[in-house]
């Protein structure tokens, strides 16, 4: 379901709350005892918002 967010937030293009989804995405998975997918989001979030500033 918070992927899903970090999705429908990209399509948004507000950079603010795709940076918020991802961060919740990364705490989520923290808090499931789920470390490497925290990373990966934490890497896919930045990319994701650093396109989003370009465009």
């Amino acid at each position: 379901m918070l992927r899903e967010g970090a999705r429908l937030a990209r399509d948004v293009e507000d950079r603010a709350v795709l940076c918020r989804s991802y961060a919740n995405l990364m705490i989520a998975y923290e808090y499931s005892g789920m470390p490497a997918e925290a990373c990966a989001a934490a890497l896919e979030g930045s990319a994701s918002s650093r396109s989003t500033a370009s465009n």
